[in-house]
């Protein structure tokens, strides 16, 4: 998932993490609108254009977001789709409403929540940097074992089938998409920078509200930093 933040003047967007998380023991973190108390998201966020090419849908779960790229040839690229069922099945409905269809997917970083899937989607390209393929191919019991019990099991069973990114630069009809590789919010993350769009999509990286989430072996910040 990830958050839209405002850039920079000239129209740039970040979108960058997770507005809530788990805490270190799992719980579930509130949030708080300004304005409102704190409490927990329940009803069903549908896609929001934030420009004519870039869409998000954000989850009742810790507010991740769905980023959707438009490639302007009737096709989309969809990053970090989550979370519950009804979420993931609304994402390639509202790609046929808008009139265009998934062509690739995307996950930014290893963790469970990056890494889902929804059959409606296709069966498409969905592709990650070779360190985050390797490590959910060796791991991916570890790996995915918190989603048990939150998302059926048939859409656990579609989670991280990815394929390694390659190249620097995504290979598809859109706006050119680069991808930066780094250790920061875990190993061998990805962001994907698209210039054309004066957009950053980050993953769980710059969020505005909640405290720095490093990689548990990154005790001194120099790898988060760095990322």
């Amino acid at each position: 998932g990830n958050r839209v933040c405002p850039g920079p003047p000239g129209g740039r967007f970040a979108v960058a993490g997770d507005a809530d998380h788990r805490s270190r023991h799992g719980s579930i973190i509130p949030y708080r609108l300004k304005g409102e108390t704190v409490g927990f998201m329940s009803s069903l966020i549908r896609l929001v254009p934030i420009t004519d090419e870039i869409y998000v849908a954000t989850s009742r779960r810790y507010v991740t977001n769905s980023t959707v790229i438009l490639d302007g040839h009737g096709g989309a690229l969809v990053i970090d789709p989550a979370w519950d069922a009804d979420e993931l099945a609304a994402i390639p409905e509202d790609l046929r409403s808008l009139g265009v269809r998934c062509v690739a997917g995307l996950s930014t970083h290893m963790h469970y929540d990056h890494v889902l899937w929804h059959p409606d989607l296709g069966e498409v390209p969905r592709w990650a940097s070779a360190g985050t393929v390797e490590a959910i191919n060796s791991r991916r019991q570890e790996l995915l074992e918190p989603l048990v019990g939150d998302i059926p099991e048939n859409l656990i069973a579609l989670a991280g089938h990815l394929v390694p990114i390659s190249g620097p630069v995504l290979d598809w009809r859109g706006p050119r998409a680069v991808i930066h590789e780094h250790d920061a919010h875990a190993r061998h993350h990805i962001a994907v920078e698209i210039p054309d769009l004066g957009l950053l999509i980050s993953g769980d990286m710059l969020s505005d509200v909640e405290l720095p989430m490093p990689d548990s072996a990154d005790q001194t910040l120099k790898t988060y930093r760095g990322g």
